[in-house]
Order: C-alpha cells, then sequence, then structure tokens
C-alpha cells in the first residue's frame, strides 16, 4: 500500500487534446471525496514527453521502490475512472 503520491496532468496536452484541465479537476474531485485529500497532490505540469493524440498524459509518482512513476495516456472517461480507482486502492 502506498501512503503518498503525486499526480502529475500534462497541461502541454490541450493543443491535442481539450481537457487537461477537465482531467485534473475530475481527479481532484475524486480524491478529496475519497477522504484522500492529504495523501494525494494533484497538479498540473509541463510537457511529460510522451505526446499521445487526442489524449492527456497522467505521471502517477509514488513512495515505492519498485515502480516509482508510471505515465497513463487517458482518452476516454472510462480510462480517467480505471486510473482514479487504481490510485485510491493503492491509497488504501
Amino acid at each position: 500500500m502506498v501512503r503518498h503520491a503525486l499526480v502529475l496532468v500534462c497541461e502541454e496536452c490541450s493543443g491535442r487534446s481539450p481537457r487537461p484541465k477537465a482531467v485534473r479537476s475530475a481527479i481532484k474531485s475524486a480524491v478529496k471525496s475519497a477522504g484522500a485529500r492529504r495523501a494525494l497532490r494533484v497538479v498540473g505540469s509541463q510537457c511529460l514527453d510522451r505526446c499521445p493524440k487526442r489524449a492527456v498524459v497522467v505521471a502517477v509518482a509514488r513512495r515505492r521502490g519498485d515502480e516509482a512513476l508510471t505515465c497513463h495516456e487517458v482518452s476516454s472517461d472510462a480510462e480517467l475512472g480505471a486510473l482514479i480507482a487504481s490510485v485510491l486502492a493503492e491509497l488504501g
């Protein structure tokens, strides 16, 4: 179980997808409603150098030795929901 995590949402993806702010807001509201606001920080970032077409890159940095950073490409609400669920499940 991870105690703390940082979620980076690429704001440079706005040229490829109109959703970076919506993705960040959705993650923040899910974290707040789950009561994990102190365990998870959600911030916008500069380019994460993944640049998918019609998607937003979201990087999750965990305080764990084996998987320190994972990148996800979010292009649909279903992918966003799955990402939120997996991050919140790891936080316990």
